[in-house]
């Protein structure tokens, strides 16, 4: 049974006003010394919230019902809540290895924790969309998200393995595009 819900869409919503905190607080130099203090902690607390609101939706899934927001093509059924849980567990735990293992890279980290709330909502968005146009929309934000996070790395290697993945992943996004538009000619 489908069940019209704002849950999907609140999952999406809470990491991303954590990153919109993250990066509004980005060009306040005087907040610096603030966040500096508490970055971490919001990291973990965005993770948590989205943890939160996707384990809230586990009783409808186990009731048999399917969460739908028609107006952004967002479902959540029982095959990529388990999805869900997964992702949104990996970030929570990454949250946590964070807190001490985060020891500096080529972004700030206002800006390094906005760009994986921006990975977790794509990411999300990716297993709760149900149209085509979304899920390419959902790969290629992915894409370009992934590259700014492997950029991060302070290594001098980090930029190249960026651009090979960059070339890598857009030959394969083609070919996701041409299977998209064969799927609707056809």
């Amino acid at each position: 049974m489908t069940v019209y819900s704002l849950l999907p869409l609140l999952a999406l919503i809470a990491p991303s006003f954590i990153g919109a905190l993250c990066i509004f607080i980005y060009p306040f130099s005087f907040l610096e010394s603030f966040f500096r203090k508490i970055e971490k902690i919001v990291l973990f607390l965005g993770t948590t919230l989205t943890l939160l609101i996707i384990l809230s939706m586990v009783p409808y899934i186990l009731a048999g019902q399917i969460l739908e927001t028609p107006a952004l093509s967002l479902r959540v059924d029982s095959l990529n809540m388990v999805g869900a849980i997964g992702v949104a567990l990996i970030f929570f735990l990454a949250s946590i290895y964070n807190v001490r293992a985060e020891r500096g890279g080529r972004l700030k980290p206002s800006l390094y924790n906005f760009f994986i709330m921006l990975f977790l909502i794509c990411m999300l968005g990716l297993l709760f969309s149900y149209d085509l146009f979304g899920v390419f929309l959902f790969v290629e934000l992915t894409i370009g998200v992934s590259i700014v996070l492997v950029i991060h790395a302070p290594g001098k290697l980090s930029p190249e393995a960026a651009f090979k993945y960059l070339i890598i992943t857009a030959i394969s996004a083609l070919f996701v595009l041409l299977a998209v538009l064969m799927i609707f000619v056809v």
